[in-house]
């Protein structure tokens, strides 16, 4: 099997072969789960960060700054919102951490699975039976197209704007990207 999978826009390979790796749908499933309370932890860092404004001031001279309280908060209000956004940063930190950590993981299963014979095999029946599928529809579309034709001959109706030639041309072409990846070829891969 080729490493040539299109990227897809959700970052995710394709739906077969996270089905086919031993282990990896569990894995996205953890992910996913591990993934989904990053948007609470930012908010309470975002939160956090507004409940300091006008309350913390940049004390020092660059390059040797640091926070400090503004004038008229207290030394004790000041650490509590210092604490408060430690905290959180913390949280949020500690969320990446794991979130990270879950996705490498997904991401090492996909890739040294995707090369066992297992993987390798239900890849191969998943393509052979995309490929009975696009065999399937070029015989409907063919005979769409001649039904189409028949009607229109009865009809007297003036044909499509291509001519037929061009349609069987382009049907052709079709039926060689089918040919190109018969089943043969499929279980060659495997055997690689």
């Amino acid at each position: 099997m080729t490493n040539n999978i299109e990227a897809r826009p959700d970052g995710l390979p394709p739906a077969f072969l996270i089905d086919a790796v031993p282990g990896a749908v569990e894995a996205l499933t953890h992910a996913r789960r591990t993934e989904a309370g990053g948007e609470v932890l930012r908010a309470a860092t975002n939160e956090a960060m507004r409940a300091r404004r006008g309350k913390v001031q940049t004390l020092g001279t660059p390059p040797d700054t640091f926070p400090g309280p503004a004038r008229g908060v207290s030394t004790a209000e000041f650490d509590a919102l210092q604490a408060a956004y430690a905290d959180a940063q913390a949280a949020e930190s500690a969320y990446n951490r794991r979130s990270s950590a879950a996705w490498r993981s997904f991401a090492t299963l996909i890739s040294e699975g995707k090369s066992e014979p297992r993987a390798r095999e239900a890849v191969s029946a998943f393509a052979q039976d995309r490929h009975a599928d696009a065999e399937a529809a070029l015989a409907a579309l063919q005979e769409a197209l001649r039904e189409r034709e028949e009607a229109a001959s009865f009809l007297r109706t003036p044909r499509a704007q291509r001519p037929l030639e061009d349609r069987a041309h382009v049907l052709r072409l079709v039926q060689d990207q089918i040919d190109a990846f018969s089943p043969v070829s499929f279980a060659t891969e495997v055997a690689a």
